[in-house]
């Protein structure tokens, strides 16, 4: 029982946020075919208040025509594949903001060699700026900021975290209140392997913005790592639990900012699973699958939760779908493994 369960357990990833980072999307890598570019890059908002995640547009030069289409991710992150040679008004549209429409040239003149047909381009958004009652939160922030959070981005891209927590942490003293500055510099101190200063920032993003899907997902998922690496270093349950229930805390109001986050629902099933809370567990992580039929950590999450439960059909048969999803998973070596331990059970039931 236990050999079974240990060689399905997936340890979650400890990126810096609960979404996938660009490089893992292809984002820097070049596009498919001839004359075609990738273009990828950040907007910075620099507000407290936001909307989290918004569409990014290329239209055609001076005018309206819809070209290419996109979704910031809510790190403001956005990826264009496959974008033709042309001159493009890239534009942004945000409640709070004025429009965004700034000329992007593609193809002419070529990315630098090192980028490999790749674009990398870094814009901010500018408050309204009405006499009309403005919201305080939705003040801009000293020049100064912007410019370090931009140095910030392009060594983020380089993935030199060390420059990346050296600006960010100029950013957060010029401009204490700015939430995406904090989400990312708890992410960079991650990649610098400084936890207890991650933590810290995640908590100060969650203080800022209660119901900021960022930083409630990010401390979530820090969490459930944190209580994953506890497990490893066989820490008694009364450590674990209290941080399963600040993670749980923390998800529950993820899900109910975004009640459509497949991601969130996973790791809210995962802490369930690690409270022992079977039913939510399975639940939430068929939830999290009709959401994204292609997020196997929550099938992998599921298997376990059947395992822990001696449901052997159920694991079987979650099993089987993953391994003809997943033919490439690093992973498939263990679930082969679990599927004939699995097996063994049924066997034996009959």
């Amino acid at each position: 029982m236990k050999t079974i369960r240990t060689a399905v357990v997936l340890m979650l990833m400890s990126s810096g946020i609960a979404y996938a980072q660009l490089g893992e999307l292809g984002c820097h890598s070049p596009s498919t075919g001839s004359n075609v570019y990738t273009l990828h890059g950040t907007i910075i908002i620099p507000a407290r208040d936001h909307a989290e995640i918004f569409d990014v547009f290329l239209l055609s030069r001076s005018g309206e025509q819809i070209l290419a289409r996109t979704i910031a991710d809510s790190g403001g992150r956005y990826c264009f594949l496959d974008v033709p040679e042309n001159t493009y008004d890239f534009v942004v549209r945000l409640e709070g903001f004025k429009e965004l429409r700034e000329p992007a040239r593609i193809g002419n003149p070529p990315p630098p060699l090192s980028m490999k047909g790749v674009y990398e381009m870094i814009f901010w958004l500018t408050p309204v700026d009405d006499v009309v009652v403005i919201d305080e939160r939705l003040r801009g922030y000293p020049k100064e900021a912007i410019d370090e959070y931009v140095l910030a981005m392009k060594y983020d891209s380089d993935k030199n975290y060390k420059e990346v927590v050296k600006h960010l942490e100029r950013v957060v003293t010029l401009a204490a209140d700015w939430y995406d500055a904090h989400c990312e510099l708890g992410a960079a101190y991650e990649e610098d392997h400084r936890d207890s200063d991650a933590e810290k920032e995640y908590r100060k993003a969650v203080e800022l913005k209660p119901d900021g899907l960022r930083a409630l997902m990010s401390l979530g998922r820090f969490l459930v790592s944190k209580v994953n690496d506890k497990i490893q270093a066989a820490e008694s349950r009364d450590v674990i639990t209290p941080i399963l229930s600040q993670a749980h805390e923390a998800l529950v109001s993820a899900v109910m900012s975004d009640p459509k986050s497949a991601m969130a629902i996973y790791l809210l099933g995962t802490v369930d699973f690690r409270l022992g809370a079977y039913a939510d567990a399975e639940k939430e992580l068929k939830q999290s699958l009709e959401l994204d039929s292609t997020m196997f950590p929550a099938r992998l999450t599921l298997i376990n939760v059947y395992v822990e439960q001696k449901k052997w059909q159920a694991a079987l048969d979650n099993l089987d779908e993953f391994l003809l999803g997943n033919p490439l998973s690093p992973y498939r070596a263990q679930a082969i493994a679990s599927r004939t331990g699995v097996m063994r059970q049924i066997l034996a039931a009959q």
